[in-house]
């Protein structure tokens, strides 16, 4: 317990789990949120979890999968980015929304 390194491990998994956690919230409050708040919360999450880690693949790279496994074919379906992308909360405070090729093909094969 007077080991600064274990006070260190325990802040960098709050800062990880911490994005996950609000997610989970959110999912599981009284007030059901839309699909494009989720989508668009779990890709706050992410890059939030990726910053926890300096942004170093080879830290993040095992959480991130658990992440990306939980999230396949759960929330990402073409319609969840579809929805993402109308969303003007996200769409607008951030222009590169509509430069990912994912989003785009999902949109458009959801339209």
């Amino acid at each position: 317990m007077m080991d600064a390194n274990f006070w260190k491990g325990v802040l960098l998994c709050i800062k990880v789990f911490e994005p996950l956690v609000r997610v989970l919230r959110l999912v599981d409050g009284d007030i059901k949120p839309s699909m494009a708040w989720l989508y668009g919360e779990l890709v706050n999450a992410k890059r939030e979890m990726k910053e926890a880690f300096n942004n170093l693949e080879r830290n993040y790279k095992d959480t991130m999968g658990i992440v990306e496994k939980k999230m396949n074919g759960r929330l990402d379906s073409p319609l969840h980015m579809a929805a993402y992308v109308l969303n003007p909360h996200y769409s607008y405070a951030d222009d590169s929304t509509f430069d990912s090729v994912d989003i785009n093909t999902a949109f458009y094969s959801c339209v």
